[in-house]
């Protein structure tokens, strides 16, 4: 549905301004997160949660996979993908007809974030170095406590200098951390959830993966919104 699309559109939208810049410490490869439930923090929390995060990396060409299971109905999956190449932002998803996908600017997006900072709308995080240290992967972590205004669930993160990939783009909580996380919690559709790393494979990857089907419908955020008001 076109209101499931722009949800998706807002949490993939990324909260960096601009385009990623290239990371000299993972140019091209694939990082494989699993999603795991911690627990449910309101009464009827979505029917639908994460089970898998994949981030695409091609210099500065990405592609994020996001698979979300029916808790209900577990063999009920969506995915919602966002591909962020040189000519701007895709996320596609379903309508009742057929596949499409949402454009947006570079222009745009910074102009979204402004005017999300400006009314308030961007909450504000702060983190804390715990200290406390661990491997993931055979890769060295520290612990991270992250604060967020309003509300009384802490988040954490296991955080990394050993890889360079901006995996925290996607995430609002994660913006302050120094390092990539490599495994951290966050809130999604009334569930605590937890990001795992489980695999990451630094391999070519084809140019595709980066490039919207020419035979997907594409329609800017204006265009879908228009849609909205036209059919209420």
């Amino acid at each position: 549905m076109l209101f499931r699309i722009l949800i998706s559109l807002f949490l993939l939208s990324g909260i960096q301004i601009g385009k990623a810049t290239a990371q000299a410490g993972f140019k091209e490869g694939i990082l494989i997160y699993r999603v795991d439930t911690v627990r449910s923090l309101v009464s009827h929390p979505a029917a639908f949660r994460g089970a898998q995060f994949k981030l695409y990396k091609k210099g500065d060409l990405m592609r994020i996979e996001r698979t979300k299971v029916n808790h209900f109905r577990p063999a009920t999956k969506e995915v919602t993908i966002q591909i962020r190449n040189k000519k701007g932002i895709y996320t596609t998803g379903e309508t009742r007809f057929k596949p499409m996908a949402i454009f947006m600017s570079y222009d745009e997006e910074r102009i979204n974030k402004s005017k999300a900072v400006s009314q308030g709308m961007v909450k504000t995080y702060t983190s804390r170095r715990t200290g406390q240290r661990s491997t993931i992967l055979s890769m060295p972590t520290e612990k991270v406590i992250i604060t967020g205004s309003g509300e009384s669930q802490l988040l954490e993160a296991q955080v990394t200098k050993a890889l360079d990939v901006p995996v925290k783009q996607f995430f609002e909580h994660l913006q302050g951390v120094e390092g990539t996380p490599l495994q951290f919690t966050d809130y999604e559709y009334g569930w605590l959830v937890r990001y795992t790393l489980e695999s990451v494979k630094a391999q070519p990857l084809p140019d595709e993966l980066f490039r919207i089907d020419p035979k997907m419908e594409v329609k800017t955020m204006e265009q879908v919104l228009k849609e909205l008001r036209d059919f209420k």
